[in-house]
């Protein structure tokens, strides 16, 4: 089934403030052709800008055009949805002949998006259209869009780029001219680098040229190379080769040279590490060496007398603390002999204390275990206890659960009718939204008037009159209104006779100065010549005194000038009086329009009270509402619970009864378990009173342990007991006589100690063991430091001659020998040097050496450029083809030129043919050319616009009509623009054929009204599948 557009619903779309529905179906089908006809301004582009984006997401006009797209992002906010609409969003919705349709909205604003110029939000989409949509094949509904900017493009088309680049919109849906410039700017990049690199090249090879070396500079490096060879101290070290003319052997030459050099470096390096550690032997022999020695033996006779004073006072700091230890343990045998003494004395009273508290022990422990008895007993009981209320929360909580179901029956037997009250209060809710609704349309369409009088209010009276406003005043001052129309009328009437009449009498007053002027000349002349002829017109009168008394009379022309300063004056009286009438009546209608603002305020005050008082009922019965709602929902929860059935509803009562019974036998239970619990209760009281009692006693025993153990006497013994037997007194005194003893035999080996130390410290006097030990230490490190100093010098000797046998002599004859070496090193060194700074720049210049890879390095370069551009070439020249051949299938030639020639805009160039313009600068152009069997020409150079416009039209049909996309139908934004009229009755027929045999639908708009009656002649509705339809200049549709 062939796919054609049969209605289309915009609202709040652009231009379309409110709903609009435009029906293409006729009876018999669906309109081949639909015609709108609207005043500029009025919804025509809006009604195309509808059907473009609801089916690819865009506005070309806007997308397309950059200024455009640019004042769009600037300017955000709605750019799709009406600004004066109340909808949030805009919707536009096409039906198909097949049944196929899409319904989409633009999107609304709000959070971070800022503009609604976007893809529109799908509100339903038929599976056909979907598939297109997602396939992105709906940007091919643009190639049946002609709008007026596309024609606009081509008439102003200033050469063949801008018409390629206008154009391409049909062929190049994968930017492939886009590939084509960049491959012409890459080659054309690729080309100059080439031919910089060329000359590069040959300007590096002329640098290098010039940097070969000297003749007479070669002999002097020879030369310098003999008497390095003549240097050579043996035969069997390398020689180095003279230089040839051969730069090959530069290299070579160059690299024995560094050799030597090399070995030379080392050898030097040798040298002079040789002669630095001569120096230092030689500069040190007297200062270092002798002194040193000297120095040496010196401090070794200090150390041996410091250190014999040493050794003295070691033994005395021996002695001293053997004397510490034996006072300690003189002291320890005394405490020993003083506790064992105070045992004997307090024998018999400590023994009496030690059985009191043996026997308070004792008791301590038979009231402990008595306790844990008890606190056993305590367990099993409280055990008891626990279970008894274990028991007893259980029966609780069955019987919570059973009083809570007994409440929840009784709630369900309350709300059994819930839905019935739901069902009720739904009812009324709607009737209340309603009424709610009615008087906010009510209070909407009386802020609308009261905004439209105040408008009014605030306009001048001109404005008023000149803009029809009465469809929007109420009775009374519609009536006022149009009699000041009147009046105003009269008024601009009067007004324009009066300019006619001013203007008439401005000509009429020049006349009369003309006349005047003419008559005093002839008067003049008359006087003179005194002829009865006039010297003016040649009439002669009876005689001279008739023909002075003719041209002395009032010419007509001031006969009628004064008749019409009269009626002019009489005008201007009747304008003053109209003028009056029309402020009086102006002031009657501003009167009129008060009164009715202040009739809307009461009315606006009225209805936002019964809004109010109607808002109010509503949220109360919506607030009953969800609480009928929740009934509802507990209803069902426990019907459920105690699965019951809608129809069980009268077993309700049976189980309530049922609950309250087994209520009851859990509370006969509950009480039976409470004696229980009441009996243990009495139990467990006297168990802790026992305890209590035990606890007591035990307090007390202990008081009295304590009370021993607090004595002084108890205390010392307890201190004592920890290593003495307290049970045996013998023991006792037995252990007494020999602790004292040990004592006496201590005593005697302390005082032999004190003798000892005593003579010590006579033989060493008062000397400081801190100061002594300092001064030991510091000869050693002294000592130390100088036998180091030593050891260096010797080792260094013994690293240069091999031998520790030092004498002035042998330094001075090594001397001689090494300044003999050094001179013949530095000599060769020199013209080594030489030789390598006059080769080594020559070979390692960083110019030459830089210019040489260079050169390699262009060379590569350049071959390289050469076969990227035979490749991109290859490829440049297949991307033209493929243009070609697109630009081939997307144009029908032969289908344009049918079309052309049946609008017949030239007389003689009947063709049209496209070349593609190749000449354009990093890219493509398009040439359209008119031809005929003689000549060829660019149509906008030698058509009219009209011709031009023609021109567009064909093309634009012609792709149309051969696109075989899913949509069937052609839609022309005001296409005739430029057309006259035979062109104007050659398109109508073409329209006519185009819809009548090639069975497709055009849609097309216009503002002109005299098209759009000649196409309801040429091409009428009763034997074609036509429609017409107009759009009022408030953009609303009129029935046809």
């Amino acid at each position: 089934m062939v796919r054609k557009i049969e209605k289309i619903e915009i609202e709040s779309f652009r231009a379309f403030k409110d709903k609009e529905v435009f029906d293409m179906s006729v009876e018999g089908g669906v309109a081949n052709l639909v015609v709108l006809y609207a005043p500029n301004g009025s919804g025509k582009t809006s009604f195309f800008d509808a059907v473009e984006w609801s089916i690819s997401g865009e506005i070309k006009r806007i997308s397309d055009n950059h200024r455009v797209k640019e004042i769009a992002d600037i300017e955000k906010g709605h750019i799709l949805k009406n600004k004066y609409s109340e909808s949030p969003v805009g919707t536009v919705q096409i039906k198909f002949s097949d049944e196929e349709l899409i319904k989409v909205s633009t999107k609304e604003i709000k959070g971070n998006r800022k503009t609604d110029y976007a893809e529109g939000k799908e509100l339903y989409v038929t599976p056909e259209i979907r598939k297109i949509k997602e396939e992105k094949k709906e940007k091919s509904i643009l190639k049946n869009i002609l709008t007026h900017d596309q024609v606009d493009k081509f008439l102003r088309f200033q050469n063949s780029k801008e018409r390629y680049d206008a154009l391409k919109v049909f062929w190049d849906f994968n930017d492939d001219t886009g590939v084509f410039k960049n491959l012409i700017i890459i080659i054309q990049e690729l080309e100059n680098q080439k031919e910089n690199v060329e000359k590069e090249y040959e300007t590096i090879l002329k640098e290098l040229d010039k940097l070969r070396i000297d003749p007479n500079v070669l002999t002097e490096l020879n030369d310098d190379i003999e008497k390095i060879n003549n240097l050579l101290s043996t035969e069997e070290e390398l020689r180095i080769n003279l230089l040839t003319d051969k730069e090959s052997e530069f290299e070579q030459v160059l690299n024995q040279c560094i050799k030597k050099r090399t070995q030379l470096e080392k050898y030097t390096i040798n040298v002079n590490n040789r002669r630095n550690l001569l120096q230092y032997l030689i500069q040190n022999y007297n200062d270092g060496y002798k002194k040193q020695i000297h120095q040496k033996n010196l401090y070794e006779s200090k150390f041996k007398i410091e250190n014999g004073k040493k050794e003295k006072l070691e033994l005395l700091f021996k002695k001293e603390n053997k004397k510490e230890k034996k006072m300690l343990e003189k002291e320890g045998l005394n405490n020993r002999r003083t506790d064992l003494l105070f045992l004997i004395e307090n024998y018999e009273v400590l023994k009496e204390l030690e059985i009191k508290n043996n026997n308070l022990k004792n008791n301590k422990n038979l009231l402990v275990s008595s306790r844990e008895k008890l606190g056993k007993n305590l367990i099993e009981i409280e055990g008891l206890v626990v279970q008894q209320n274990g028991l007893l929360n259980k029966k609780n909580k069955t019987l919570e659960v059973k009083t809570k179901e007994i409440e929840e029956l009784d709630h369900l037997k309350l709300i059994n009718d819930s839905e019935h009250k739901m069902d009720k209060i739904n009812k009324e809710i709607d009737a209340d939204i309603q009424k709610i609704n009615k008087n906010t349309t009510d209070i909407a369409k009386l802020e609308l008037d009261k905004k439209n009088y105040l408008e009014v209010l605030s306009t001048e009276l001109t404005l008023l009159l000149k803009n029809n406003i009465a469809y929007s005043l109420p009775k009374e001052a519609k009536e006022t209104y149009n009699d000041l129309i009147n009046i105003y009328n009269k008024i601009n009437n009067i007004d324009t006779k009066m300019k006619s009449y001013e203007n008439e009498l401005t000509l009429l007053k020049k006349l009369g100065n003309d006349i005047n002027r003419i008559k005093k000349i002839g008067i003049e002349i008359l006087n003179d010549s005194k002829k009865n002829a006039c010297p003016l017109c040649n009439n002669r009168y009876i005689s001279f005194d008739a023909l002075l008394q003719q041209i002395s009379q009032e010419s007509e022309e001031l006969v009628e000038i004064n008749s019409l300063s009269t009626q002019l004056n009489i005008l201007k009286n009747e304008q003053s009086n109209f003028q009056y009438l029309l402020e009086e009546k102006y002031r009657g209608f501003i009167e009129s329009l008060n009164k009715e603002i202040r009739c809307v305020n009461q009315n606006l005050n009225t209805l936002e009270k019964q809004k109010g008082f109607n808002q109010l009922v509503y949220e109360n019965k919506l607030t009953n509402l969800k609480n009928i709602e929740k009934d509802v929902k507990t209803k069902e929860i426990l019907m459920e619970k105690f699965r019951l059935e809608s129809h069980e509803i009268e077993k309700l009562s049976k189980l309530i009864v049922l609950h309250i019974e087994e209520k009851a036998v859990l509370i006969n239970e509950i009480k039976s378990i409470k004696g229980s619990c009441s009996n243990l209760d009495s139990q467990l009281n006297d168990i802790k009173y026992k305890i209590k009692v035990n606890e007591e006693q035990l307090k007390q025993n202990n008081l009295l342990a304590e009370k021993i153990l607090d004595t002084d006497i108890y205390k010392r013994y307890l201190t004592i007991q920890e290593d003495i037997d307290f049970k045996d007194l013998n023991k006792i005194k037995e252990k007494y006589i020999t602790l004292n003893l040990n004592f006496e035999v201590c005593r005697e080996e302390l005082l032999g100690i004190e003798s000892e130390i005593k003579k010590l410290k006579k033989d060493i006097g008062k000397q400081d063991y801190t100061n002594l030990h300092n001064n030991i230490n510091e000869i050693k490190q002294e000592s130390k430091k100088v036998q180091n100093k030593l050891n260096l010098y010797i080792d260094r000797f013994i690293r240069y001659f091999g031998h520790d046998e030092i004498s002035e002599e042998v330094l001075e004859s090594e001397t001689r020998s090494l300044d003999v070496k050094i001179n013949k090193v530095e000599k060769k060194t020199e013209l080594l040097l030489k030789v390598i700074n006059i080769l080594s720049p020559y070979l390692t210049n960083t110019m030459k050496t830089n210019k040489q890879q260079e050169r390699d390095s262009l060379k590569l370069k350049n071959e390289y450029l050469a076969n990227i551009i035979d490749e991109l070439s290859v490829i440049k020249e297949d991307s033209h083809d493929y243009i070609k051949e697109k630009i081939s299938e997307v144009f029908n030639l032969s289908s344009v030129n049918k079309i052309f020639q049946m609008i017949d805009p030239h007389p003689k160039m009947t063709d049209i043919n496209f070349k593609l313009d190749e000449t354009v600068k990093d890219s493509l152009g398009l040439n359209i050319i008119c031809e005929n069997e003689e000549d060829s020409e660019a149509p906008i150079l030698y058509l009219s616009s009209a011709q031009v416009n023609i021109l567009s039209l064909s093309i634009f049909l012609a792709r149309a009509i051969e696109n075989s996309n899913e949509f069937n139908t052609i839609l022309m934004d005001d296409p005739i623009q430029h057309l006259d009229g035979l062109n104007i009755l050659s398109f109508i027929d073409l329209l006519r054929i185009i819809c009548s045999t090639l069975g497709k639908q055009i849609i097309l708009s216009t503002h002109d009204e005299r098209f759009f009656k000649l196409l309801q002649k040429k091409i009428d509705p009763k034997y074609f599948l036509v429609k017409y339809l107009s759009l009022n200049s408030a953009g609303k549709l009129i029935n046809q």
